[in-house]
């Protein structure tokens, strides 16, 4: 214990770093993301061996994964049915390995620098250049970056994501932190330098939200829009794992149950907003099949029949499976206000690792034995795009599922293919209520803003939503609530951004200064000790 709090009064700088990044995540406010990672960083350049470096920023990720990410003890209690004795520690080992990509940069700008002797305001950028590169291959199941609390707290410098994506915003923010850093390191020599840096972070960042203001879109834009009526049903987690285990042994009772919900609240809803132009139910929210060579059966007849009482088109997440086989995919698909299929349906392509299937699960068919909970889908072809025939008008379609909208070369790749919007379909039951859900939000509504399409977002326990091209939150549901919303969404003209066009330059321009800046400073070195 003495070791432990001897560790803590060391690394307090460490550990601070790791609580003002965890307490600018959703749903907090985005207060501290311009300068979270300055005490680790100040702390590095005091720190003499590699071994107190790792140890600092390894503090710094375990503490932000802990705070800001507690919710997978959740999901490992309440889901996975572990004891909370058991849950709690998976919690630790997983804030353990999380983020370790925050001291393995620490580790390498050390290495670089061995032997010579760089100003501190060059090792704290080249901190922040290693880090941005390190962050956006480290391999992490919620690829999570600061500049999603960005929008969250809608701060108009996110609107610079249509030319950087949020990827690159994230890059702006490590080197504010570098900036704020100088400041710490300058403070025991000269306060005045200290504050003329913190003067000129201060103009940067002001400076970096007034492009962003006025980098912002007008709805004007807009020629056209759609009314999308968005189906809250709050249908529990356990319910949606025993219709999925009863689908595949043909007992039909809890689907019935489950489709009966989302017909009354559904009625009620087209009552209430009668023009409503197409409805959106989430992630699976049938536990059936519903492509082409399903759709004589009984319950996809009274689908259909009621989408024509409703004369709304209906995009649904629900299964899919391929015809003569074992293989079931999560599924979306997208019918008009007759009944019929607009286009194919598509299948998600990005797996839930734990949720939707088991790492070597495949080559270890016993595993999903000992997690039960799991399911074992198939991954669909990728990214795609889907036609929906409205009463009116025909759109098209970017459709992603659930954690698809975490990766935004998925979105991009869609787009560029034609889209006028954007659809994500998410069940976020499995997480809790108070993190996760205002988190996954801001991550799918980044897609938007990078891709400058509206987003359309429906999930089975909240947060349902739509976000406009520009940036402006439409709609919200309720946490944990059957709810029902209408969103009036301007549908813009298709344009492509320089983020969809160039999404990866950003990646090589980091990479060309982080070498030029060592190659230089190896040279500065040299010639200082001749």
């Amino acid at each position: 214990m003495t070791h432990f709090f001897q560790a803590i009064k060391k690394y307090h700088l460490a550990i601070l770093s790791g609580l003002l990044i965890a307490l600018s995540f959703p749903p907090f406010p985005a207060w501290a993301v311009y300068f979270c990672l300055s005490p680790v960083w100040f702390l590095s350049t005091r720190l003499q061996n590699l071994k107190s470096l790792f140890w600092a920023g390894w503090w710094t990720q375990f503490s932000v994964t802990l705070v800001g990410f507690h919710w997978v003890a959740i999901t490992a209690h309440d889901f996975g049915f572990l004891p909370w004795a058991v849950a709690i520690p998976v919690l630790f080992i997983f804030a353990s390995f999380a983020h370790l990509y925050i001291p393995a940069a620490l580790l390498i700008v050390r290495l670089l620098m061995r032997g010579k002797s760089w100003p501190a305001h060059f090792q704290f950028l080249a901190l922040a250049l290693t880090t941005s590169l390190l962050e956006r291959i480290w391999p992490m199941i919620f690829p999570w970056h600061s500049a999603y609390s960005l929008l969250h707290s809608q701060l108009p410098m996110y609107q610079l994501a249509e030319l950087v994506g949020f990827s690159g915003l994230s890059s702006l923010l490590l080197l504010t932190s570098a900036g704020f850093a100088c400041c710490l390191s300058q403070w025991s020599q000269s306060k005045k330098q200290s504050y003329q840096i913190a003067a000129w972070m201060g103009i940067l960042i002001i400076g970096l939200n007034v492009w962003g203001f006025f980098l912002t879109p007008v709805d004007k834009e807009s020629d056209k829009a759609l009314k999308v009526l968005i189906v809250q049903a709050n249908i529990g987690q356990f319910e949606k794992v025993l219709a999925e285990k009863n689908l595949k042994s043909n007992q039909n009772e809890i689907q019935q149950a489950v489709m009966d919900k989302y017909f009354q609240l559904t009625d009620l809803a087209v009552q209430k907003f009668p023009e409503a132009e197409v409805i959106v139910w989430p992630e699976t929210a049938l536990a059936d099949y519903l492509d082409p060579e399903y759709l004589s059966k009984p319950r996809q007849r009274q689908l259909q029949n009621k989408i024509m009482s409703w004369q709304k088109a209906l995009i649904t997440g629900s299964y899919s499976r391929q015809l003569g086989t074992n293989q079931i995919f999560n599924g979306m698909f997208f019918f008009d206000h007759r009944g019929q299929l607009s286009d194919t349906g598509f299948r998600k392509n990005q797996l839930l690792a734990f949720g939707e299937r088991l790492p070597f699960g495949d080559t270890f068919p016993w595993l999903y034995d000992l997690l039960p909970f799991v399911s074992s889908f198939t991954a669909g072809p990728g990214p795609q795009v889907k036609k929906l025939q409205t009463l009116t008008q025909e759109y098209i379609v970017s459709p992603q599922i659930c954690y698809e909208s975490l990766h935004p070369w998925f979105a991009r790749k869609s787009v560029l293919m034609g889209a006028d919007l954007i659809v994500n379909v998410t069940n976020d039951s499995w997480f809790g209520q108070h993190f996760e859900p205002y988190q996954h939000a801001s991550m799918t509504w980044a897609r938007a803003i990078e891709n400058r399409r509206p987003m359309i977002r429906s999930t089975n326990t909240g947060q349902s939503s739509a976000i406009s091209h520009t940036g402006k939150v439409l709609i919200t549901s309720p946490i944990n609530q059957e709810w029902s919303g209408l969103a009036d969404v301007p549908i813009p003209k298709r344009k492509i951004t320089f983020y969809m066009q160039y999404g990866y330059l950003d990646w090589v321009l980091i990479l060309v200064i982080l070498l030029g800046l060592t190659g230089g400073l190896n040279i500065y070195g040299r010639k200082t000790k001749h």
